[in-house]
Order: C-alpha cells, then structure tokens, then sequence
C-alpha cells in the first residue's frame, strides 16, 4: 500500500508538482461543463467487482487549469502564461498552442502567436502539423504577411502532390458556418488556387492572379473567383473578356456549403 501511494506521488510530481493534483471540479466551480461541454463518464477499475466513478476527481494539470482560465475566468492574458507553462512542461502542446492562438488573436498579439508556433511546432506530433499550416496561414492572413501565405499555399500544394494531406485520405471533413461537410482533394486545391490568386491580386502580380484562378476554375466553378478573375481582366485591359466572364455568374445557392476561397 505505501507503494502504491508513492507510484501515485510521483505520477503528481510528473504532472506538474502542485498543478498536478487530484482535485474535486466543485473546488473550481462548475468549469467541467464549460470545458467545451463534454462528459467524462469513464470508470476507474479497482479489481472486478467495485468501480469508482471518473467524475469524483479530476487531475489538474497546467493545459486544464488553461482552458479554466480561458473560458470561465475568462482572462485572455493570464491564460496566455498557462498555455505557456503547459508547452513548457510538454502537457498537450498540440492542443496548447492552437488555443494559445486562438487566445492571442482575441488580444491582438497574433505577431508573437506566429513566433511561437514557428519555434514550438517541432514538440507537436505529426498529425497536428497540418492543422498548425491552417492557423498559421490565418494569423499570416491577419497580420498581412503576403509572402508568407504564398509560401504556406504553395507548401499546402505540394503536400497534397506527394499525398500527405487529410492524412493520406481522399476527402476530409471541414466545417462552415456551423456545418460539417466533406471536402475533396480536388476541391481542396481549387481552394488553395483561388486562395493564391487572392495573395497576388493584393500584390498587384495581375497576371500570376489570373493564371492560379484559371487553374482553379478549371477544377471547380466558383462565382467568386470568376468575379477575382474579371478584375484581373479589367486591370489588364481586357475589358470584353472581363465582361464575357461575368455575364457566366450564377446566383448562389443559399444551401451549398464550402470552405473559404477568393
């Protein structure tokens, strides 16, 4: 028994010391349910005829005592420095810098989120990689880093090519406006394509524009992009042409989902 009770000690120790205590969820409020709403339900086994209840305790670490600062204390600042400590102490730093992200944003420091996940992304595992790309590419986007989305657009491209994107995968699920719908490889280039021609028409490289969204319509009819596509007609001259293609846009539907693309 006197064992056992270091074992446990020390797992404690390992978690992060004093942050790695087993507490009861009433001694910080009802901030279970506000972590994203999900029920922990599962049992600890003590030999085959008694079980106790999950529920009863809950082990503390610095990425939950994060995410209870973030969503029921509601103090971006202050979660910033947990989700901090929780990286540094290697506890879930896939999920940690993603909401520190998420986080920074909110305070306008997505200049030093870029920073962070630059320097940390190498601690993460594999199948976070991509999902770290999006946020990145999003931040970059905020911030208007133009040549950092080319890059990260172009880098997405060719992970599709050598068949590392959604994970080996033909399709994937995303989300928009609250839904889920899948999205195919196909569909997700046409995204990135139309995504770069956007990058170039804000650089004003007219021509690179229309070549990505050519290639993109090619795959994918899409009003917006035949719409970006006039403009760089227009901004070169070609005004027919420009009107040619308009007079082809269709009303969207109002029920057809899809992923962001300019």
């Amino acid at each position: 028994m006197e064992l056992s009770k270091e074992i446990s000690s020390a797992r404690l120790q390992e978690c992060g010391g004093t942050s790695g205590r087993l507490q009861k969820p009433s001694e910080h409020g009802d901030w279970l349910l506000a972590l994203r709403k999900k029920k922990l339900t599962g049992r600890f086994r003590r030999g085959r005829s008694h079980t106790m209840p999950f529920t009863r305790f809950l082990l503390v670490t610095h990425y939950v005592k994060a995410k209870h600062v973030q969503l029921v204390d509601k103090d971006p600042n202050r979660a910033i420095a947990l989700f901090w400590s929780a990286i540094n102490h290697g506890d879930r730093v896939d999920s940690a810098l993603k909401d520190m992200a998420t986080v920074m944003k909110q305070v306008n420091r997505a200049e030093e989120e870029i920073e962070a996940i630059k320097s940390f992304r190498h601690l993460c595992s594999d199948q976070a990689q991509e999902s770290l790309d999006n946020v990145l590419l999003d931040l970059h986007k905020r911030c208007g880093h133009l040549d950092d989305q080319i890059e990260l657009l172009k880098h997405r491209l060719k992970m599709i090519k050598d068949g590392e994107a959604f994970s080996g995968k033909k399709t994937e699920i995303a989300r928009s406006q609250g839904k889920k719908f899948h999205v195919s490889l196909e569909q997700e280039v046409a995204r990135i394509l139309g995504n770069l021609g956007w990058v170039y028409m804000q650089q004003g490289k007219f021509e690179e524009a229309e070549s990505e969204y050519r290639k993109a319509l090619a795959i994918e009819p899409d009003n917006t992009m035949k719409c970006n596509l006039a403009i760089c007609l227009m901004q070169k001259g070609r005004i027919a042409e420009a009107k040619t293609l308009l007079d082809t846009v269709k009303p969207a539907s109002m029920h057809s989902p899809g992923g962001e693309s300019h």
